[in-house]
């Protein structure tokens, strides 16, 4: 059998097809998440070929190398079974609560910090908040929705100290339970 040549495009598209279904809409594909929110790959993979023409060909194997591939570990394979790792999924897919670093980041624009500065950080649409352990990965993450960004700066040691729970992510992200105001340190991105 001969090799098809998958370029990053190809895989950051495939990324974004398997976190819509798995986050957003896995019902409306007759697929049902397990209570750690973990599907059968063959499920996935049957509801990639019927549905999406361009990922007829999609193999477990591509599904292994999109996540190799991967910065942020959107996915994860276990066994026989695929997950999105986090994101606005109700079902409960986090490790343990864990201890985070002193200072996490999150990146917002100018109007959604005026609302924060007011009602704290909250998850919105989200299962939980997604903090960035540095400063340059909040800024990318404002900058998709806004040139004028703005950076909170958490102090994450504290608000663990009090009481809120946090959660690893991948080796950059971090999630936790809505950070009050008083947690929070407003900052112009750069």
């Amino acid at each position: 059998m001969t090799e098809i040549f998958r370029g990053n495009d190809f895989f950051i598209a495939l990324s974004r097809t398997i976190s819509y279904i798995l986050r957003h809409n896995p019902q409306k594909f007759g697929l049902q998440p397990d209570d750690g929110g973990f599907v059968r790959v063959a499920d996935l993979l049957s509801v990639l070929h019927a549905h999406f023409p361009e990922l007829l060909n999609v193999s477990f194997e591509d599904l292994q190398q999109m996540i190799r591939r991967s910065e942020k570990k959107r996915h994860e394979i276990s066994g026989d079974k695929i997950r999105a790792c986090y994101g606005h999924s109700r079902v409960n897919i986090l490790k343990p609560a864990a201890v985070p670093p002193d200072i996490l980041f999150h990146g917002t624009t100018a109007e959604a910090s005026e609302k924060i500065s007011l009602s704290g950080l909250l998850p919105m649409q989200r299962q939980y908040v997604h903090l960035s352990e540095d400063r340059k990965t909040a800024q990318m993450v404002a900058e998709r929705r806004t040139a004028s960004a703005v950076i909170l700066q958490i102090n994450a040691k504290k608000a663990f100290e009090s009481g809120i729970k946090f959660y690893k992510g991948n080796d950059t992200t971090w999630m936790s339970e809505p950070i009050p105001v008083a947690f929070i340190t407003f900052s112009a991105g750069q």
